[in-house]
């Protein structure tokens, strides 16, 4: 029952050190939730996406590594080009 527009992938720069990752996850984000596997953290965020606490700067901040984001329908859609 999730809406796929409250779906991201941050994508890392390298993978977050353990220490950095069990800080992160004490952290209160209200709503939004999150999963980090490896280099990615998959969000899930109360829409709209622009008024989440998850932002590019807190994640780049806690992690220490810097990041890119996309919504899973960009994500998906680069997958399927690759397949091309």
């Amino acid at each position: 029952d999730i809406d796929v527009k409250s779906l991201h992938i941050v994508f890392l720069s390298d993978v977050p050190n353990r220490e950095d990752v069990e800080l992160f996850n004490t952290l209160d984000f209200g709503k939004d939730t999150f999963k980090i596997i490896g280099k990615e953290v998959h969000l899930c965020v109360d829409l709209p996406y622009h008024k989440s606490k998850l932002t590019n700067l807190i994640i780049e901040k806690k992690l220490n590594c810097s990041s890119t984001t996309r919504n899973w329908k960009t994500v998906n859609k680069l997958m399927e080009l690759t397949k091309k």
